[in-house]
């Protein structure tokens, strides 16, 4: 889904994330002609680049700012391509890569009692996997699994740390 957004409300939202966040303005490529881009989004690219001075019966592709993560914690789960097209972009989408992850087969509806189910076995076990690896290898890494750091950092849990950075009125900058 995409989202238009003024850039100060983008702003406000991630200083508000404990995680490790960041933005970047072309991550995400959508293809305009592809069949599963909406007439939607087809017009709105085509109307920016008309007002940005490019022809608009050219444009094939545009990038959209994306919220990335900077930081990978050994707890994420893993978003497994739906797809993997001849020029090797790899296509995923939260609920299809969901799905994948979870061996799920099409059609199963979200939050059904099947999805939910195979989506909590599939959690289960990854979670079973980190145990286990982290048990192998966590006296030769620190007590963490191989090729994971310590997610203390990454402000989970109980941890709230104080925030410099979060946004300041200005009758508390002028306290």
């Amino acid at each position: 889904a995409l989202y238009l957004v003024d850039e100060r409300a983008c702003l406000v939202a991630l200083l508000g994330e404990p995680r490790y966040l960041s933005m970047a303005p072309d991550v995400l490529r959508i293809d305009i002609e592809d069949a599963r881009t909406s007439p939607e989004v087809r017009q709105l690219a085509k109307a920016v680049a008309k007002n940005d001075g490019l022809d608009p019966t050219n444009l094939k592709q545009c990038a959209v700012m994306a919220v990335i993560t900077t930081y990978k914690s050994q707890r994420f789960v893993p978003a497994p391509p739906v797809e993997v097209r001849d020029d090797g972009t790899q296509v995923t989408w939260f609920r299809g890569s969901l799905a994948k992850f979870a061996n799920l087969q099409d059609g199963v509806a979200p939050s059904s009692q099947e999805w939910n189910k195979a989506v909590a076995e599939a959690l289960g076990k990854a979670d079973k996997e980190l145990i286990e690896s982290k048990a192998k290898g966590a006296v030769a890494n620190g007590g963490h699994a191989p090729g994971t750091t310590d997610d203390s950092i990454y402000c989970s849990g109980s941890q709230h740390p104080l925030r410099l950075s979060r946004r300041w009125l200005p009758s508390e900058f002028n306290a």
